[in-house]
């Protein structure tokens, strides 16, 4: 009898494993497909974001589109008032990305969305722009702090280290002077104007 159960443990153990490994296979294909599924979503909202937002626009000019196009989310909700998003969208969110639309400056990335973060306790705000390369669809993020919460601040300008790797089209100079004078009192300075 012994021997018996000794013969049927084998062919146990190995339908055992011949299962579990197909059980996993199956799983790993399904969760293939989501990914799939997934990037797939990402892309057509991707798509449908910059249709909206390049409505309008012409000959590679930044467009004038309504403010709510723009892809910016106020975080945590609830935490801003009114005047202070509008402030936000015409001091930081506008400039900056009419400034990645501008042909002369950031050609091969799109902008996905800008991230403003306030905490009740910290006097500036913390930024998250995340974006995609055109070429190779890789996805980046660039993180700073901006203004403050307790006074008025200045525009955003543009981070460049060397004055000649900054430049501004005639159209973005005449549409955000405050942004160009901004970066020219001080080239290379980052963060600007913050409250620590």
């Amino acid at each position: 009898m012994e021997e018996n159960n000794k013969r049927l443990i084998l062919p146990i153990i190995i339908t055992a494993l011949i299962t579990t490994f197909i059980v996993g296979f199956c799983i790993y294909i399904l969760q293939q497909s989501n990914i799939e599924k997934l990037e797939e979503e990402i892309k057509t909202l991707s798509q449908i974001i910059h249709s909206e937002l390049n409505e309008g626009e012409q000959d590679g000019n930044p467009s004038d589109p309504i403010d709510t196009s723009y892809p910016v989310v106020f975080a945590p909700p609830g935490l801003f008032l009114e005047e202070e998003k509008e402030t936000l969208m015409e001091k930081l969110v506008k400039p900056a990305y009419d400034y990645s639309l501008d042909p002369l400056n950031l050609p091969d990335i799109d902008i996905i969305s800008i991230r403003i973060e306030k905490e009740a306790n910290i006097n500036y705000y913390m930024v998250e722009i995340i974006t995609k390369s055109k070429d190779d669809g890789v996805y980046g993020s660039y993180d700073f702090l901006y203004g403050s919460t307790r006074r008025d601040y200045g525009y955003w300008a543009p981070a460049c280290v060397v004055e000649d790797i900054c430049s501004f089209s005639d159209t973005y100079k005449e549409k955000y002077p405050e942004v160009v004078k901004e970066f020219n009192d001080c080239p290379g300075c980052f963060p600007r104007d913050i409250d620590m």
